[in-house]
């Protein structure tokens, strides 16, 4: 699965480790929304980024009550609203940089010739058509 720049620049934000292991066993972030607003982004953006790294599962926000009674808003306006790295993303991550060895934005079609990474078969679960 190829994701975009920003998708990618919010991954890597919310990277606290250096390895693997370590993020896994951290439940914790640190892409919180005033990280995301220090590259210039808008709340706006950012609720279409963090939706679609949400529907990609390559993340969740918290589940915060401001979040769940704002009706047809952006869900990232909850004051301290943090996206936290799923499991699959945080493999996701670390698969493509285990082939790089760089956290910059990959060039896909260099990388994979065209073919989207193979993710870590017993780590997480195949994508599905649709993603």
């Amino acid at each position: 699965m190829k994701i975009t720049k920003n998708e990618w620049s919010v991954l890597t934000l919310a990277l606290n480790y250096d390895d693997r292991e370590s993020q896994l066993s951290d439940n914790f972030s640190n892409c919180d929304m005033d990280m995301m607003k220090a590259m210039g982004w808008s709340e706006y953006k950012i609720g279409g980024v963090v939706s679609q790294l949400q529907q990609k599962e390559l993340g969740h926000l918290e589940d915060k009550a401001e979040t769940r009674m704002m009706a047809g808003g952006c869900p990232i306006r909850a004051k301290n609203q943090r996206f936290h790295l799923s499991e699959a993303g945080v493999n996701y991550l670390f698969d493509i940089y285990e082939q790089t060895g760089d956290w910059t934005y990959p060039d896909w079609d260099k990388l994979y010739k065209g073919q989207p990474p193979r993710p870590n078969q017993a780590a997480r679960k195949e994508p599905t058509q649709e993603e």
